[in-house]
């Protein structure tokens, strides 16, 4: 995900078992940064499952992590998920799009 520098964005967990399907979690959702002076993240009261990440004044990147306790037998009593976040600086490119040159029609395939 990318984001530019001193933004925020709201974002939301969802923990799945191995068959796919929703996992029951036990106490609360943990947030964290690998590099908080890149990104922070903090929990939104009354909603343990969404968070608030906020980029930092310069480009970077961090991982976001949210964890919890879960029952998913065979001894499995962590479940977390990570998110990959890019600070992008104002002004710089973070895509582009390619369209067709020329000025008439495009040939039919063949």
């Amino acid at each position: 995900m990318k984001i530019f520098a001193g933004h925020s964005v709201d974002v939301a967990v969802a923990f799945i078992n191995a068959n796919n399907n929703p996992a029951e979690v036990q106490g609360e959702i943990t947030w964290s940064s690998s590099d908080p002076t890149v990104v922070g993240v903090s929990a939104k009261e009354g909603h343990p499952e969404q968070a608030t990440i906020t980029a930092g004044p310069s480009a970077g990147s961090a991982v976001i992590r949210a964890s919890a306790d879960a029952d998913l037998g065979e001894g499995v009593d962590l479940v977390s998920a990570e998110l990959e976040v890019v600070v992008v600086a104002r002004g710089e490119a973070i895509g582009g799009e390619i369209t067709p040159v020329g000025a008439g029609p495009s040939p039919e395939p063949r």
